[in-house]
């Protein structure tokens, strides 16, 4: 059984260099005035993306609710801004307590439709007293916003478990009102605001206490045509709801797996334009069947790392391949530029900002080899594209052999024993690695699964199959879900074209010859060498022509067939080195009618290769055939790229804020300003008690949130233990997790400071107050203990760091950050484009 260890990728340059040969990225498009190389990923908050939808939109995540009565509230306000308030309907005498004339429930602004104004009504239990604010504000005016947002949480919780029995909800309980008639009013206030799901009663201290009303006063409206039921149909308004879904450190489908579970849907139900990486900040649109978003919202307070918001009805879902692109925002950290060692530090700020600007003008301009990233090969001794190559030359054993494989050395780590200071222990492969040696020497696949970490879902497929069938090793490939098996297949195809692309500009350079291929509109250039491939449908690297069918509505692209370039077109000047493409092997396309052409067949055919040939790429089994695709052979910007050059102290710097440290910095300020309002109010009379809880407990979840971000993201990136994993994820992730990490803190060190920057396009300013994360904090926690995959809503991120030793001073150091903001379609890599700016 082979064996592997992990492989270091993107930060040490000789060791990024030699794994690069190895997958056939060779070369660059640009000479550089000064190499250079920096760190990515110091912290994952250093890498953000953000898609760009097709009509050119950049997602971020905007329009945020906690829950659905934030929601509602936020709704209905804008709701209001773009219609004109309507005539006030007078009450009838017997309904001036109905619930119609609350907030709660599922209005129609929580669909974007046009809603009624609500008209004034009598309060029920304190008679000619009129009420002209809604329900939601007049009731937080009575309370304040601690207890009304309690209140919420406990509707909250009545709405998604309507089943439970009252006392299970918890309750919420007021302080002492002294003043009877306003304890009147709260009473009446709260059943009226929420739909008498809610019950009071008053203890002998004098405190109001609520509680879930009992199964026939919540559900009473039910039969009468009222409550609820006034709700628009969400399916009325468009066949797929899309959201906004923001996440930090999770690669795609693991994030939607945890939302799928939560709401008890399939994963499959939902749909996005590709995937995005795991090791990052990232915000994307995802679509799912017709769902009322008021009863998602809960997933934000369930759900760590997670957000979702901007929610909006469309008639189609999303597909793999409908975005335009993506744009990332990058800060790379610890930046050394050769040959400037001995300058002053200032004369290497100005050096740096030159080199970038400089190298990232040429990019522009002359663009890059659009090779597959490192990352496409996974991130192990045992790549992707050696099981795919097996696959293939249909040794299916050997597939199933690496795929269960692990490094014996780990069977004998006793996790009991604490790690020294700056060791990196992953507990998962442990458990892994004493799992398969367990079933490898027993057999016994019901204990071994009990054993398995939780991310070894693939692990568990295979061995729950062979324990039934041992022999069978199609089946165990095939139990394996089939966007995974096709990365092992598509990630040989990649190695091929990386180097064909290798050997195209050895050949050629930039300059387009003839029998380089090309992708025309049908019904020109010579027909016979024209095709049309079928793109796999979780292949979201290439180029995609789509087929012919609801979902697609990109009549561009459809129909595009590649075209022989002859001498005619050279001499016409009808063709550049940009629209130039290379194919990934397979039985729907053709090849170069030159000598790169000849190099496919020359690669593919030595035995190291597999000793295939490119044009005989159908296998037995359909799901091993390969279609083959068209990849661009040089690389570009969708926009003009922007760099900016800073210095810094602590690697743990955060020096680009992430959509959700500017939501949390918008939500402060305006929970200030509505304090300052509730101050100034003269009727409410606990405004004081209030504002202090409130302080209280917005610095404490602050504080709680900003020390649990640096104590998983801090950390020597490129310290690594060993790791036995074969890549089992679709974005080639490796996450690591950091123990007994030494971190040297300075007490009053000043902020970073911008040498400069590029105000238009990025923003290199100091995140806003609170989000700015200053070096690690001590953090406590336990190391996983193994269990089976587990269908669990909430997440568990599979390790924990130990406990940090105490931290001692050391003297500041500045160091170099470079800041990058560019934007790339969906088939290029921000990897690639990184090294050709670095050299």
């Amino acid at each position: 059984m082979a064996t592997h260890t992990a492989m270091t990728q993107g930060n040490d340059p000789d060791v990024r260099g030699l794994i690069e040969r190895n997958v056939g990225i060779l070369h660059f498009v640009s000479p550089k005035e000064h190499a250079w190389n920096g760190v990515t990923r110091k912290r994952y908050t250093d890498f953000q993306v953000h898609e760009i939808t097709k009509d050119g939109k950049v997602v971020t995540l905007d329009e945020f609710s906690m829950n659905s009565r934030e929601y509602t509230r936020k709704e209905a306000e804008k709701a209001g801004k773009t219609q004109a308030p309507s005539a006030p309907a007078t009450p009838a005498p017997q309904q001036s307590a109905q619930p119609v004339a609350t907030t709660t429930g599922i209005p129609s602004a929580t669909i974007g439709q046009t809603s009624e104004a609500v008209g004034e009504s009598k309060d029920a239990e304190v008679p000619g007293e009129v009420d002209a604010q809604p329900k939601s504000e007049l009731l937080v005016n009575l309370v304040g916003q601690p207890v009304f947002d309690d209140l919420t949480n406990l509707y909250n919780k009545i709405c998604e478990n309507p089943k439970v029995k009252p006392a299970k909800h918890g309750s919420v309980k007021l302080p002492v009102i002294e003043d009877r008639q306003m304890r009147t009013k709260v009473h009446g206030e709260i059943r009226q605001a929420f739909s008498g799901k809610i019950d009071t009663s008053t203890d002998q201290s004098g405190n109001i206490v609520a509680t879930a009303a009992g199964t026939n006063k919540r559900w009473n409206n039910r039969g009468n045509g009222r409550g609820d039921t006034q709700a628009p149909n969400p399916r009325k308004l468009g066949k797929f709801l899309h959201f906004t879904l923001y996440k930090e450190n999770r690669d795609t489908m693991e994030a939607i797996g945890n939302i799928a579970r939560i709401l008890r849907e399939q994963p499959k139900m939902f749909s996005t334009a590709g995937t995005k990486d795991r090791r990052a900040v990232t915000s994307q649109r995802v679509s799912v069947r017709s769902r009322d978003p008021s009863k998602m919202l809960f997933i934000n307070d369930r759900i760590r790392d997670i957000k979702i918001g901007d929610f909006k009805f469309e008639e189609r879902d999303l597909y793999l391949g409908c975005l335009k692109g993506n744009e990332f925002t990058i800060v790379m950290k610890d930046c050394i530029f050769r040959d400037c060692e001995n300058e002053p530090f200032e004369k290497l700020l100005e050096i740096a900002q030159s080199t970038i600007d400089t190298a990232l003008e040429r990019i522009h301009e002359r663009g890059f080899i659009n090779y597959f990233g490192t990352q496409r090969f996974g991130t192990f001794e045992i790549g992707t594209n050696t099981i795919g190559l097996k696959i293939l030359k249909d040794d299916f054993e050997g597939a199933i052999m690496d795929l269960l494989s692990f490094d014996p050395a780990l069977t004998t780590v006793d996790t009991s024993v604490a790690p020294k200071p700056g060791e990196f222990i992953r507990y998962d492969d442990i458990a892994r690695a004493k799992a398969l040696l367990k079933f490898k020497e027993t057999g016994n696949a019901d204990e071994v699964c009990k054993e398995l970490p939780r991310r070894a879902n693939l692990e568990f497929g295979i061995i729950k199959h062979l324990a039934k069938q041992p022999k069978d090793f199609v089946g165990a490939l095939m139990s394996i879900p089939r966007n995974m098996r096709s990365m092992y297949l598509h990630s040989y195809q990649s190695l091929v074209w990386n180097f064909a692309a290798s050997k195209r500009w050895e050949l050629f350079g930039d300059s387009i010859v003839k029998g380089d291929l090309v992708l025309v509109s049908p019904g020109s250039g010579d027909q016979s060498a024209k095709t049309k491939p079928v793109i796999d449908d979780d292949d979201e690297e290439n180029i995609h022509l789509p087929k012919n069918d609801d979902n697609s509505d990109d009549d561009d692209a459809f129909g595009e067939e590649a075209h022989v370039v002859t001498e005619e077109d050279i001499q016409s000047g009808r063709y550049t080195i940009r629209d130039v493409v290379l194919p990934c092997p397979g039985s729907d396309i053709v090849y170069p009618d030159n000598e790169v052409g000849k190099y496919y067949v020359e690669f593919m055919g030595k035995e190291e290769n597999g000793a295939l040939d490119p044009y005989n790429m159908q296998r037995r089994q359909k799901e091993f055939s390969l279609a083959g695709a068209y990849r661009k052979f040089i690389g570009t910007f969708i926009d003009r790229p922007t760099g900016s050059v800073r210095s810094y102290s602590h690697d743990n710097d955060q020096l680009v804020p992430t959509d959700w440290d500017k939501i949390q910095a918008q939500r402060k300020k305006e929970q200030q300003e509505r304090q300052e309002k509730y101050a100034n109010a003269p009727h409410n009379k606990m405004t004081g008690w209030f504002n202090i809880q409130e302080d209280d407990r917005r610095i404490a979840e602050a504080a709680k949130e900003t020390e649990r971000r640096k104590a998983e993201e801090g950390g020597d990136t490129e310290i690594r233990f060993n790791d036995t994993w074969v890549q089992t994820s679709l974005d080639g992730s490796n996450k690591r997790i950091k123990v007994g990490k030494q971190v040297n803190v300075v007490e009053g060190a000043e902020p970073p400071t911008d040498y400069t920057v590029d105000t238009k396009d990025i923003a290199t300013t100091s995140a806003a107050p609170g989000t700015t994360a200053g070096p690690d904090a001590q953090s406590t926690g336990t190391k996983e203990q193994s269990s089976a995959p587990a269908d669990d809503a909430m997440d568990v991120s599979g390790d924990t760091p130990s406990r940090l030793p105490e931290a001692s001073p050391a003297p500041e150091v500045r160091k170099i950050a470079v800041i990058l903001k560019f934007s790339l379609p969906s088939s290029e890599y921000a990897t690639i484009v990184l090294r050709e700016l670095q050299g």
